[in-house]
């Protein structure tokens, strides 16, 4: 969200904490549910918590008219949509997948380890991303010629 802040040019303040704990102490209705990010609009007149990037960006782009992000083309438009869409609510799947699955890589929480029946010695670091994965990580150009 800072990176959409500053390509749009739009003046902005961070502060770091509990969502929840920096929303009551401005006296503000919290947003159902408290999603990451949160940021606080003024709303006719009064101020107003919104919560996940999807509607964030949208009324960024109400509220902000330059240095759109969502493109006019009705075409284009739905492609982002769906793209976004996609990777917002789907990728995360795969997320889930690859840190819980495979009995080796679950290193979440003592609870959610608990509750998949992760014995207490897998809580290890991270192992290499899995094949799949790994391939898609950037590699140095191959070198052509004597050596």
């Amino acid at each position: 969200m800072v990176a959409l802040l500053r390509y749009r040019r739009i003046p902005y303040t961070v502060e770091w904490g509990n969502a929840r704990e920096l929303i009551e102490k401005r006296n503000l209705e919290a947003p159902k549910p408290v999603l990451l990010p949160v940021m606080i609009f003024e709303v006719d007149g009064a101020h107003k918590a919104i919560t996940d990037s999807t509607p964030i960006i949208h009324h960024l782009e109400n509220e902000f008219p330059d240095r759109e992000v969502i493109p006019h083309d009705p075409k284009l438009a739905f492609l982002n949509y769906v793209l976004e869409d996609f990777g917002d609510e789907w990728v995360t799947k795969y997320m889930f997948h690859y840190r819980w699955h495979f009995k080796e890589r679950r290193v979440a929480s003592p609870t959610a380890s608990d509750e998949l029946g992760a014995a207490k010695e897998l809580r290890t670091p991270l192992t290499p991303l899995p094949a799949p994965l790994h391939r898609l990580t950037p590699r140095p150009p191959k070198r052509s010629g004597l050596r």
